[in-house]
């Protein structure tokens, strides 16, 4: 049994987006990476969709945590993209102001591939 199951499940959603990513600039629809984004302040969000080096989207992962991370509103807001929060356990997709979302993981992962 593993002991941080949150950690594990963050790999594999970024396993996922490294996917996404490969196979977008594959098809020629662009130069596609995933980052990590952190300031001074210890705001974080786990992962950034970069494409020809601007950010287009902002994702966080969460085990049960539905509530949006203040983190990834604050950035969203900034660089005016959307934060996809992928949970785990959540059953259902969520809209919330501010172009924020709650996406079940098992919704997350079958758009992926």
């Amino acid at each position: 049994m593993l002991s941080k199951p949150g950690v594990v499940f963050e790999n594999l959603i970024a396993v996922s987006l490294i996917r996404m990513a490969t196979r977008m600039t594959e098809t020629g629809v662009g130069n596609f990476e995933i980052r990590y984004l952190r300031d001074r302040e210890k705001r974080e969000v786990d992962f950034v969709l970069v494409k020809d080096n601007h950010p287009v989207c902002l994702f966080k992962t969460k085990d049960n945590d539905t509530n949006i991370s203040k983190a990834g509103r604050f950035y969203g807001e900034k660089l005016n993209i959307p934060l996809y929060q992928i949970v785990r356990n959540a059953s259902k997709v969520e809209t919330f102001p501010g172009n924020c979302f709650v996406i079940p993981a098992s919704n997350f992962l079958m758009l992926t591939g």
